[in-house]
């Protein structure tokens, strides 16, 4: 195979107007499920979202090479995609980023959260989250509905992330959710924080908000996912991954940024298989 660099590309994350999709829904034949294909009509969100911009011809960052060198710093280190899956047969750990589809009846869920005041979901007067997410209950009990693998109700908050992706495939609705953990004996959910995005809008969060994500962004779009393969999505789009950094020092963006993260658009090297 070919060896594959990313390239950074200079791009503009401009507000675009909302478009909105009329389309039949599809959603499988049985839900709750785990790891099914997305509701059509795809790409997420719509066409013209910054998500799906064709970045295959947008000019290379001036910067594009010491990003990269800094990124690298001068190692030997190569892109580890942690693709979906379990770490061994029968493991309860797993790679990737698990996500639950779920169709628009299943039962809103109160979520209690740390960063409740940038996180969708909670009564701001309060503080107190509401039944707004609409978690299946597998996800409290069973494995591989969690990032990491464990079910819900352990409490794994403090050895990783612990994202929790709900689809509503009715509706076309993404719930991200941040650091969860299900408290059995309250039988009660919470998270470090939790967001909401329309995937037949171009919405955005409000400015200096996290989502589940330390960026302010959804997470779910930025996946490489098996109902991608075959198709052109990873030349001409967004791939998300994680790097300790991009450069030594962050300038202002419009999302929240963690102090030692920032949010950058890169795509494959021309060539890459």
């Amino acid at each position: 195979m070919q060896a594959c660099i990313l390239r950074i590309v200079l791009a503009v994350l401009a507000v675009v107007a909302t478009i909105p999709v009329v389309s039949a829904q599809q959603c499988p034949a049985t839900v709750p499920v785990e790891g099914a294909t997305p509701p059509a009509p795809l790409p997420l969100f719509p066409s013209d979202n910054w998500w799906n911009a064709d970045i295959s011809v947008a000019p290379v960052d001036g910067g594009s090479a010491s990003y990269i060198a800094f990124i690298n710093n001068g190692g030997t280190r190569r892109l580890h995609p942690d693709f979906g899956g379990e770490a061994s047969p029968g493991s309860v750990d797993v790679y990737g980023m698990p996500y639950a589809i779920v169709n628009g009846s299943q039962p809103k869920q109160a979520v209690t959260f740390d960063y409740w005041d940038e996180s969708d979901g909670v009564d701001m007067a309060t503080g107190q989250g509401i039944p707004f997410y609409p978690i299946p209950s597998q996800a409290a009990t069973q494995q591989h509905w969690v990032e990491g693998g464990a079910a819900g109700n352990i409490d794994q908050r403090t050895q990783g992330d612990r994202h929790l992706f709900v689809i509503d495939c009715t509706n076309r609705y993404l719930y991200e959710l941040y650091n969860v953990y299900f408290n059995s004996s309250q039988a009660k959910w919470y998270a470090g924080s939790g967001a909401f995005f329309d995937l037949n809008a171009n919405n955005r969060r409000p400015d200096g908000w996290t989502s589940a994500d330390a960026a302010g962004l959804a997470i779910f779009p930025g996946l490489v996912r098996y109902d991608e393969r075959g198709t052109a999505r990873s030349p001409t789009s967004v791939t998300r991954f994680v790097s300790p950094s991009v450069q030594p020092t962050a300038t202002s963006t419009p999302r929240r940024i963690a102090p030692d993260r920032r949010p950058e658009r890169c795509r494959w090297a021309r060539g890459c298989d």
